[in-house]
């Protein structure tokens, strides 16, 4: 489990966990968030992506703050 800034680059939790989310080492968690959920998820709010539990911690209308990332066992589907 990983818990980063949202403003932090996308390439630290590539990292953490080895996998490629992006394909661009200067995107940034908020910008794969956004990719995925296509608007900025409410504090709390969890969503799964190809093995990985997101779960936003801090966010405001503007940008996702604190957010929290783990490995799960099962891939979800897109």
């Amino acid at each position: 489990r990983i818990v980063v800034d949202g403003a932090a680059e996308i390439r630290i939790v590539e990292e953490f966990f080895d996998i490629d989310l992006s394909g661009k080492a200067t995107d940034t968690v908020n910008r794969w968030i956004l990719e995925q959920t296509e608007r900025i998820p409410n504090n709390g709010e969890t969503f799964r992506f190809e093995g990985l539990e997101v779960t936003v911690k801090s966010a405001s209308r503007r940008r996702i703050g604190e957010v929290i990332i783990s490995q799960t066992n099962r891939v979800a589907e897109e």
